[in-house]
């Protein structure tokens, strides 16, 4: 892989990964040629806690942009969450 197609280094790209494994988690997202969608609620979880983590550890130190991509971000994990839980009963 070239540098060309690597993402920006930066605080958005480290959330985006982190969101985008707790939704591979949750088996929200799947994984392009994996015929069954495996859930794992804890390592979801996991996911969800290191944003969180990033989060409480950068307060006073993000831009506006950055604040409303966090709060946006773990509103979605929050309910993606909840949803799959739920559909689990």
């Amino acid at each position: 892989m070239s540098n060309e197609q690597l993402p920006e280094a930066s605080l958005q790209t480290l959330v985006s990964m982190l969101a985008t494994q707790a939704m591979v988690a949750m088996g929200i997202l799947n994984i392009p040629g994996q015929e069954k969608i495996d859930v794992n609620l804890p390592l979801a979880q996991h996911f969800i806690t290191l944003v969180e983590i990033l989060d409480k550890k950068t307060k006073g130190n993000k831009t506006d942009e950055e604040e409303k991509m966090f709060d946006q971000i773990l509103y979605e994990l929050h309910m993606g969450f909840v949803r799959v839980k739920e559909a689990q009963k």
